[in-house]
């Protein structure tokens, strides 16, 4: 079944699967929906199952992709090319399962491409091919051809691509950074986005050692930021985090680190409002079974006096106050509010990352 969204607050929205129908009916409807973009076989002879489904958003220039599959071969023979509408490239990332690609050459086959978790591919849908998808989870992005203008000579010969280099990570990074914005992306946003990643494509193609110098420096620094914030939530823990360790693994000086962070009061002020939301999350799954000591240890603070000084500086209630609220018998509405009101004050209105800090189900 399919759905579309579409208003001038949002971007238009389309969502196929075949989940709710019949087991025996799933793979028929899912070979139906496909036809035009490629032909897909069972694997191994037998007859998958499993649910199939799509979304996409149209940012106007481009579109985005997120398919979810159970796994199939596929083939993209010249008829299917002749007869396709599309003349685009598109960007692949591959999030989970696996997808491998072949070249179409009657029985002969010779391996194009394997995709690599979390790394974006380059690929054209004027290629024919045939490949193998095993429980699949990936992102697309569409670029009609027309975008690149000359450029298309060199594109072509370099499809099947995985982008390894210093501006495919950005292109990674940058796709990996715009897809958990999508649904509540705006029209206006989007176009802006579509031009930034034709651009980074574009550089990522161009025969010049300048050409991540001319990226535009938003996009940059948009990526480099969410990058060191990736970073630094997957590292909470580390006591050994600091402006030093992050410059060193990050590759990014302290000036540039500082004046990315200038919004959030700076780098080492954002580390202690993310440790402290970490801390108010635990307390409010686990209440009383998890000790002070215990949180200053697995959020990388020295000991449970700096948790206690770290706290007051964000906060005027003392954290152990904080912890006498939450136990497992505590779940009620009035005090759902108020873990909500402790995490406001020691968060900004709006989200540090983009997103709310904590949502809470009622």
């Amino acid at each position: 079944m399919g759905y579309v969204r579409s208003t001038e607050k949002e971007i238009q929205y389309f969502k196929f699967t075949n989940c709710f129908l019949p087991v025996d009916d799933r793979f028929d409807a899912w070979r139906e929906y496909m036809i035009s973009i490629a032909d897909i076989e069972p694997l191994n002879g037998g007859r998958s199952s499993g649910p199939f489904s799509v979304e996409t958003w149209n940012l106007g220039q481009i579109v985005f992709v997120k398919e979810r599959n159970p796994g199939a071969k596929f083939s993209r023979t010249p008829k299917t090319i002749r007869t396709a509408a599309e003349d685009h490239y598109y960007l692949y990332m591959l999030m989970g399962g696996s997808n491998t690609i072949y070249s179409y050459r009657g029985k002969s086959q010779q391996k194009l491409s394997r995709g690599i978790p979390g790394v974006a591919a380059f690929h054209s849908m004027a290629d024919v091919n045939r490949g193998v998808m095993e429980d699949m989870d990936c992102l697309m992005v569409f670029l009609p051809r027309d975008l690149f203008g000359r450029r298309t000579s060199i594109m072509d010969r370099r499809t099947n691509e995985n982008l390894l280099g210093p501006t495919g990570g950005l292109i990674s990074d940058y796709i990996r950074l715009i897809v958990g914005q999508l649904p509540k992306m705006t029209p206006k946003v989007g176009e802006g986005i579509s031009r930034s990643l034709v651009e980074l494509v574009k550089a990522n193609f161009a025969q010049s050692e300048q050409k991540v110098r001319d990226i535009d420096p938003d996009i940059l620094q948009m990526v480099a930021k969410a990058r060191i914030r990736t970073y630094i939530n997957n590292h909470l823990g580390d006591k050994s985090l600091s402006v030093s360790e992050i410059c060193h693994t990050m590759g990014i000086s302290r000036a540039s680190l500082y004046r990315l962070f200038e919004e959030e009061g700076g780098i080492m002020n954002y580390v202690l409002r993310r440790r402290m939301n970490a801390v108010l999350m635990e307390l409010q799954k686990f209440g009383q079974e998890k000790t002070l000591p215990e949180l200053a240890e697995t959020f990388g603070f020295k000991d449970i006096r700096e948790l206690m000084r770290s706290y007051r500086r964000l906060s005027s209630e003392p954290i152990d106050d904080v912890h006498q609220r939450f136990s497992r018998r505590w779940q009620q509405k009035a005090e759902l509010a108020y873990l909500t009101e402790a995490l406001r004050s020691i968060s900004s209105a709006a989200s540090l990352d983009g997103v709310p800090a904590v949502s809470f189900s009622q």
